[in-house]
């Protein structure tokens, strides 16, 4: 599978279709180009890869509008104005775009990592 066919069916998993998907997969895949040399220092660090995307705002910023895209065709701001918390599926959406760009898998920053991130902490800090 190449890397065109890789970030097309990763999109459309996440409901991505028609022009937003084919201008997505053409963002994507200009950020690749402009983070690969940050993304292979960072794993020559071993270092997270979304380090890289995180330190460029304009990929933060494009990352965003993907998802606003991706938002919208799931009908998650309805489901949010309805009172559903929809924080772990932006933090999904969001980890899968990145591993779509680094080419690896992204951690997603959901409620439940985050809870079990803290307990850790805490255990750790525990004399």
């Amino acid at each position: 599978m190449s890397n065109v066919e890789r970030i097309m069916e990763g999109l459309k998993e996440l409901g991505l279709t028609g022009e937003e998907l084919k201008e997505s997969v053409q963002i994507i895949i200009q950020l690749q180009k402009e983070l690969a040399d940050s993304i292979l220092e960072l794993k020559k660090k071993n270092l997270p890869s979304s380090l890289a995307i995180a330190n460029q705002p304009q990929a933060v910023q494009l990352i965003d509008m993907i998802t606003d895209n991706i938002v919208e065709e799931q009908g998650l701001l309805h489901r949010a104005m309805n009172g559903e918390d929809i924080y772990d599926s932006l933090a999904i959406i969001k980890a899968k775009i990145e591993s779509l760009i680094a080419g690896e898998t992204s951690q997603a920053r959901t409620i439940s990592h985050i809870t079990q991130r803290m307990k850790q902490v805490k255990r750790d800090e525990t004399p």
